[in-house]
């Protein structure tokens, strides 16, 4: 349990690998478990780059000493080696008394593990073969399910893992308010800076478009708006705003809670194009459904994030609002609503 989060960090490095355009270099022969990838990739393809395979081989035998060392000094502690931190071990006793209500961190950094895994392994090839189809099928049985039967199987009290509590019209009003001023600004900033520092090949942009249609056509507004907007925003706040925002927040303070879980968020889309602004959507969703204890606020926001693209853009990724030269006085008007949204949620009482 104590090395989950290591194979969580290095697995995304490797990953790089099926980025276009990515390929070994000076530089990226220093980036550690990626640098062994594209190698291995190189390999294959049968490029022998006899100075970067030396580069590969040094600073990977480094990172190794590093982490052998740090390894030995973490597993002589025995507050490591006898804590109870991990509960799992209760799946095999019959005292359910000494369940906890709520999953810890090391709990929820599994779950995500066993979600990521499932969504790039068996996602892809659904997405691939059914397209649309398929993503509705990788809401509801590759995210959906598996928090709900973690939380069954581990017996956790469902109302509290996933902040099943009731809304009041305040929190629903600046729920909404965010959603609609938020999505602005992420889209105008937090998508700008990830297009100057990493932007989108145009091949994929077409690849992406190609996944919605359906026999050479978009399909309706209906099922689009059903598929992206309101499976999205109900699997997947099932499983981050429930049991992993549960098990974060056992471990840290709010901020730090809000930063992780929204990162992780935005690494479980798989889109490095995209990372930056899935990262503040997470991070404000999150932000919402920690202020308000309820996990309904945060289905609103994203239903409304979601359900705009498709509803004012005809499926697009972006909202119609969003174009590139948006008037002038849409910064006001915005910066009104985020900070009435901000006032109305911070407003709620959690009972």
């Amino acid at each position: 349990n104590y090395l989950t989060p290591v194979y969580l960090i290095c697995g995304f490095p490797a990953m790089v690998t099926i980025v276009p355009g990515f390929n070994l270099n000076f530089k990226s022969s220093l980036i550690p478990v990626a640098n062994v990838s594209l190698l291995i990739k190189d390999l294959l393809l049968g490029k022998f780059e006899i100075d970067l395979i030396i580069l590969v081989i040094v600073s990977t035998t480094i990172y190794s000493m590093i982490a052998i060392a740090a390894a030995t000094r973490l597993f002589n502690r025995e507050d490591v080696l006898l804590s109870e931190e991990s509960n799992l071990r209760l799946l095999f006793t019959n005292n359910s008394s000494k369940l906890k209500r709520t999953p810890n961190f090391m709990e929820s950094i599994t779950l995500y593990i066993i979600g990521f895994g499932l969504l790039f392994y068996v996602g892809g090839t659904l997405q691939t073969m059914y397209k649309l189809n398929g993503v509705l099928m990788t809401e509801v049985f590759l995210v959906f399910l598996p928090a709900i039967l973690f939380v069954k199987y581990l017996k956790f009290d469902y109302r509290e893992t996933l902040s099943l509590r009731k809304v009041s019209l305040k929190s629903l009003t600046g729920s909404t308010l965010l959603a609609i001023s938020g999505g602005f600004f992420i889209a105008k900033f937090a998508r700008e800076i990830q297009e100057k520092i990493f932007p989108m090949p145009s091949e994929l942009k077409e690849a992406f478009k190609y996944l919605l249609y359906e026999n050479g056509h978009l399909p309706s507004t209906l099922k689009l708006f059903i598929i992206i907007a309101v499976s999205a925003a109900v699997c997947e706040e099932i499983l981050f705003r429930g049991p992993i925002l549960a098990g974060v927040r056992s471990k840290f303070d709010k901020k730090s809670t809000v930063i992780i879980v929204g990162l992780l968020f935005g690494l479980f889309h798989m889109d490095l194009y995209r990372l930056v602004s899935t990262t503040v959507l997470g991070m404000l969703i999150t932000y919402i459904t920690l202020s308000t204890g309820s996990i309904f606020n945060g289905m609103l926001f994203h239903l409304i994030n979601n359900g705009s693209a498709v509803l004012l853009d005809s499926g697009d990724d972006a909202n119609l609002w969003l174009s590139q030269n948006s008037p002038w006085y849409y910064y006001p008007i915005f910066i009104v609503c985020f900070i009435t949204g901000i006032y109305l949620i911070k407003q709620e009482k959690i009972e």
